[in-house]
This record gives structure tokens, C-alpha cells and sequence, in this order.
């Protein structure tokens, strides 16, 4: 069944293990080898558990399980599934509120919800949904009331006494916040992985993937040091049997998957320090070899901020301004970042045809991560490497 249907079988299997975020994960990763698409949770499209979906150009896709959602329940999002299919899809978070059971949602499944993504086709900020989820959850347990007391018009709906919907103002996630929330109520990265923004800079620095550990053919060797990067998924530390010296075991993860890094004797600070600003993490590692163990063991020679590394580096990224309220938002973000090589360059429209160019400095602490802040002011349109 697999090579003949492997969508449905693929998705059949996810479903066995809906809630196995482990297995799911490794689903996920075999999905996109075989070249499936793995479409994102979506209130008015996802099911409780996963489905196939055919997309617009012919492919056939399998769509997230709203079920698989860490924290939210099973039955809770049948419950969901059934509002929608019984009334028709969502036309707003307003619209969900009014036809949801409060008895079977609460502000905790909301918000995890919001953090997978399954609420950007009604509302694109997830920050807003998430820091809303209490007023999601009052305006539907006002709906309901007003349903108990039989206040409905002829179309079903809600009377206007019920108040609307008013989501908090609260800043909008960064890219890495984005993400960060979505591995939280997912399990895993399911739209991107964080370390897909620094694949140009990877290259600079001359890192290899983490999929060459498993690769027979990539040519490795005992006492051979490589460079990789990562981000934290997990910090412990231990006392060695014989020598009783402390030791730490980090846990990172890159676009091709997670390995693990060994952390001796001066580099053991360094790591408590990178954990506790919770950064991506550039590597220096010894390979290693247990005896009769075909798995590599990786030990730190050295660990950075992948950030302040490339701060040093002087990359050079340009801005597109369309906007004068952007230039006020612009100095206070320059402002904090200027201890590097880089150089930010604005370009700003001068008429329907032609465009400036102008050079803001060359000491700016440049990163993926300030091109990601950078993006998200008002009248900024777009923001690139140069």
C-alpha cells in the first residue's frame, strides 16, 4: 500500500500514533523525504485526526491533525470539526467563539491552538490569538448563555447584545518566538526549523550538516573536528563514573535533525550560558568512537553564539522602506546593535520608478536575528542579504 498510496498510508500511520509526538516527528521527516506535502494545522480545514488533501495543482497532500496538538484532546476537537462541518467553515475567531461548546475548550487549548498555527487563516497573529485566548473563551461562554436563554435571531445567530470580539494589542511574535511556540505545542518545528533562516551564513562559516553523522560515504574519521550549529533542545549534566567530574550532555537540532554534543571541564560554563539566553549555538566537535559502536560521539572544542559569531563577521543586509514612520522605529533598533562589522543599507523609493540607496554604517552587529526584528517594523517591506 505504501508505494502505490503512500499519501494515505503515510497518514494513516500518523493517525495510529496521534498522540506520540516522538513517532510523529519521525513521520514527519520521512514525509518530507518522499516529497509529500505536510500541510499546517487549520481550524476550517484540519480534522481531528490526519486527512489527505488534495491541493490546487493535483498533488495530493496530508493536512496536520488538530488532535495531535499537544494538550488539546481528541474529543475536544471533534467537538470543533463538528461546529464546523454543521454550520459551515469559520468566517472569524468571533464566529468560532459563538458556535464552540465552552464546555469542552478551555483557554489552555486555545492558546496551544493558537501557538501550532491553526488559527491563521481567521487571524495571521498568533501572538494576538494566543494572548486572546481568554476572551475567545468568554465570548463563547457568553454565546452559550445567550443560547440557553433562547436570544438567537431567526439565522441562528447571537443577538447584538453579545459584545464583540476584542483581541489584546501585544507585540507580534519574532520569527524565533514564532517557531519556538509552535515546536512547544507541536512537539516538533512543522513549518520551518529556526536554523533555515542562517543558511547563507552556515555556508560562510563552512558548517556541515548533522546528517553526515549518519553518512557512511561523507568520508569522517576518528579525532577529525567539525563544525556544526544548532539549536538547544535540551542541557543536563552528570558525574563520570571514575572520576567523578562533572560533565554536560546538550541536545541540538538543525534543519536534517538532532544530535547530541558531549561538554568537559571549560567549556561546561560556556554551555550554561548559551542554555540560559537560550540562542543558536555554533560547534566546534571532536569525533569520537566507543569501541564496536558505529555511532559517532561528539565532544566540544569549542561553542559560541551563532549570532555574535556572525556579528563579527560583517555581513551585509539591505532594507526596504516605504514608510517615513520607519525610520524613528529603525535608530532605536540600530541603536542596540551597533557592535559588529555589518553593514545595513536602506533602500527608499524616490519616485514610481526609481529607487535611493543609503548606507547607514558599517558597525552594526548584522544576524538572521536582526534581519528577522528589522522585518517586522511598520514600513519596512523587506530585508535581505546583500
Amino acid at each position: 500500500m505504501k508505494a502505490h498510496f503512500p499519501e494515505e498510508f503515510m497518514a494513516a500511520s500518523m493517525a495510529l500514533d496521534v498522540a506520540h509526538t516522538d513517532k510523529l516527528a519521525a513521520f514527519a521527516k520521512e514525509v518530507k523525504a518522499m516529497g509529500i506535502p505536510l500541510l499546517a494545522p487549520d481550524i476550517n480545514r484540519s480534522h481531528a485526526n490526519f486527512t489527505v488533501e488534495r491541493l490546487e495543482d493535483g498533488r495530493l497532500a496530508i493536512r496536520y491533525a488538530l488532535a495531535a496538538i499537544k494538550g488539546v484532546g481528541e474529543k475536544a476537537m471533534e467537538a470543533v470539526v463538528a461546529a464546523r462541518e454543521k454550520g459551515g467553515p469559520f468566517r472569524s475567531l468571533s464566529d468560532f467563539a459563538h458556535r464552540v461548546d465552552p464546555q469542552l475548550l478551555n483557554r489552555r487549548q486555545i492558546e496551544q491552538l493558537a501557538a501550532a498555527g491553526a488559527f491563521d487563516s481567521l487571524e495571521p497573529d498568533r501572538a494576538r490569538v494566543h494572548a486572546g485566548a481568554e476572551a475567545i473563551m468568554r465570548l463563547a461562554q457568553e454565546s452559550a448563555e445567550a443560547r440557553a436563554r433562547g436570544q438567537s435571531s431567526l439565522f441562528g445567530e447571537e443577538a447584538g447584545a453579545l459584545a464583540a470580539l476584542r483581541l489584546p494589542q501585544v507585540d507580534p511574535w519574532s520569527k524565533r518566538e514564532r517557531l519556538q511556540q509552535e515546536q512547544a505545542a507541536v512537539g516538533f518545528y512543522l513549518s520551518e526549523h529556526p536554523l533555515g533562516a542562517y543558511a547563507q551564513a552556515l555556508a560562510r562559516f563552512r558548517v556541515r550538516s548533522s546528517a553526515v553523522l549518519a553518512d557512511p560515504d561523507a568520508g569522517l574519521v576518528e579525532g577529525q573536528v567539525i563544525k556544526l550549529a544548532g539549536i538547544i533542545e535540551g542541557y543536563n549534566e552528570r558525574r563520570a563514573r571514575q572520576s567523578g567530574d562533572r560533565f554536560g550532555v546538550l541536545r541540538l537540532s538543525d534543519t536534517d535533525g538532532g544530535f547530541e554534543l558531549l561538554v568537559f571541564r571549560e567549556q561546561l560554563e560556556v554551555a550554561r550560558l548559551l542554555v540560559e539566553k537560550n540562542v543558536p549555538i555554533l560547534v566546534e566537535a571532536e569525533l569520537r568512537r566507543r569501541n564496536g559502536d558505529d555511532e559517532w560521539r561528539l565532544q566540544a572544542r569549542s561553542l559560541t553564539d551563532l549570532d555574535d559569531a556572525l556579528a563579527r563577521l560583517g555581513m551585509r543586509f539591505k532594507l526596504r522602506v516605504v514608510a517615513p514612520e520607519a525610520a524613528e522605529a529603525l535608530a532605536r533598533s540600530l541603536a542596540q546593535a551597533r557592535d559588529g562589522r555589518g553593514v545595513i543599507e536602506v533602500v527608499v523609493p524616490v519616485d514610481a520608478e526609481h529607487e535611493a540607496v543609503v548606507e547607514l554604517g558599517r558597525q552594526f552587529a548584522v544576524s538572521p536575528l536582526l534581519a528577522g526584528e528589522l522585518a517586522r517594523l511598520p514600513g519596512v517591506t523587506a530585508v535581505w542579504e546583500a
